[in-house]
């Protein structure tokens, strides 16, 4: 029961890990967005624009990661709680006819 409940924390823990990264890079987006949309432009701009194109890439990748991992291992976790019932119910018939 131990692993389970901790399971179930890590699984929760990821899923607030993966918001908490969804809203930060949120916040860190509209700030560079009101950089380069205030009048700033160049070569420097420029280089910067493409960089931050490139960072909110990979920033994406990783947060569709985190949401498909928390996504599967939920998937796991019902699967452990209809196991578990399964496995109870079964044991309960047993010890019925068992008298």
């Amino acid at each position: 029961m131990l692993l389970f409940m901790a399971f179930q924390d890590l699984v929760t823990e990821l899923g607030a890990i993966a918001a908490r990264l969804h809203a930060d890079r949120d916040r860190a987006s509209r700030q560079v967005e009101t950089l380069l949309d205030g009048g700033w432009s160049g070569a420097a701009a420029t280089a910067y624009d493409e960089g931050w194109a490139d960072w909110q890439a990979g920033a994406d990748r990783v947060l569709d990661g985190l949401e498909a991992m928390t996504d599967l291992l939920r998937g796991v976790e019902r699967s452990f709680v209809t196991t578990d019932r399964d496995g109870a119910a079964a044991v309960g018939r047993l010890t019925a006819r068992l008298g």
